[in-house]
């Protein structure tokens, strides 16, 4: 069986003129081919002496130039679940689409610019090798989506005239700073690089030091977000490392790899700029400054309400976790091939679904609610 995987690469600041439809073979064997590109000159067809020789652009030319990458690799026989949804084969798709941010990477180089990854719609494909898997495909009910979600929650009340929040953060404006620097980020690793600036400074310790104060400081918390020595450990031992060092380890962090810890490390930033008690100092009292409405439980996939007005950001992102979804760009495919995943796209055609759980932790039942929208 081959399976097929779609990305779109935005290019911009500056965005590259004029981008050719050519074969890029990535150091992992797979092939990456640009099937169409947006917003810049198709120099595929034109003779390379002609376009060669000095050229004037500059970074707002023009918005931004996107190109559609395709990677296929060959998996192993279809495997199927038992609502009869053919399972993917996890090895190789990841292997696509190592192949596919390589070469986005290597036009981010080339052109000195921006690329921002995204999956269109669909976003993966399947076909057989041979008319047996063929035949044996077309009477699959479509993929398995494994829904990776990561909802996302606005942790303050709107501005207004008497809002406490200005003045909760009237000693610790570095924190402010650095809590906006992260926000303000286009990615993942540069946000969590931001938190792990604003812990230090707030705590007035290294990253091993502050370990414990973080850990004491969520223990007095009111909010049910399961916190345990582990996974504070983990971030300021591991994963701060992998972000910020690349010299004698063999691991460093990327954007896929940050990711899923993002919504739980940028609640702590909130609470430790708002309600740490003494600014720059290990102390982990705490105050009541401002009550953050809303986190994401240890299962990093449910939210815990804390107040009624909260207000929740759906996640439009594959079903992988790994990319938004691009809904400029709609793809169309021959019969033959398998891209439907019931579920996570709608029945309606080029739409997709994202789905939110949540507790109301201010009510005293413990039920969960969902919220689903559809684009």
């Amino acid at each position: 069986m081959k399976l097929t995987r779609y990305v779109t690469v935005e290019l911009s600041r500056p965005t590259p003129p004029r981008l050719g439809r050519w074969t890029f073979h990535a150091s992992n064997g797979v092939e990456v081919t640009i099937l169409s590109i947006f917003g810049a000159e198709d120099v595929t067809a034109m003779d390379l002496q002609v376009i060669r020789g000095l050229q004037l652009t500059w970074p707002k030319k023009s918005k931004y130039a996107r190109v559609l990458l395709t990677a296929t690799v060959e998996t192993g026989e279809p495997r199927f679940d038992q609502h009869n949804l053919v399972t993917l084969h996890e090895k190789s798709r990841l292997r696509a689409e190592a192949a596919l941010i390589e070469y986005g990477d290597l036009l981010a180089v080339t052109y000195g610019c921006r690329r921002v990854f995204r999956s269109p719609n669909p976003c993966i494909a399947l076909e057989g090798s041979n008319s047996a898997e063929q035949k044996i495909l077309r009477r699959s009910k479509g993929i398995a989506a494994p829904f990776t979600m990561r909802p996302r929650v606005i942790q303050l009340p709107e501005m207004r005239p008497g809002n406490t929040v200005a003045t909760a953060i009237a000693d610790r404006i570095d924190g402010l700073a650095l809590l906006a620097d992260a926000l303000s980020e286009d990615g993942p690793v540069g946000q969590v690089h931001n938190f792990f600036r604003l812990f230090e400074r707030g705590f007035g310790r290294g990253p091993k030091d502050c370990i414990a104060p973080i850990l004491n400081f969520l223990k007095s918390s009111p909010s049910k977000l399961s916190w345990t020595h582990d996974e504070i450990s983990d971030w300021f031992l591991r994963l701060r490392a992998e972000v910020t060092h690349a010299d004698r380890r063999e691991n460093y962090a990327r954007a896929g790899d940050v990711e899923p810890y993002i919504a739980r490390i940028e609640y702590v930033a909130y609470d430790v700029l708002f309600n740490k008690a003494v600014w720059r100092d290990a102390d982990s009292s705490r105050r009541s400054a401002v009550s953050l409405p809303a986190g994401i439980d240890s299962d990093n996939s449910t939210i815990r309400l804390q107040l009624p007005d909260t207000t929740l950001v759906f996640p439009w992102t594959d079903p992988f976790g790994l990319f938004e979804v691009d809904f400029d760009i709609e793809l169309s495919f021959p019969p033959i091939l398998i891209t439907n995943m019931p579920g996570y796209t709608s029945d309606k055609k080029g739409s997709y679904s994202s789905h939110i759980d949540f507790l109301n932790d201010f009510e005293t039942n413990d039920v969960v609610n969902s919220a689903e929208t559809i684009t």
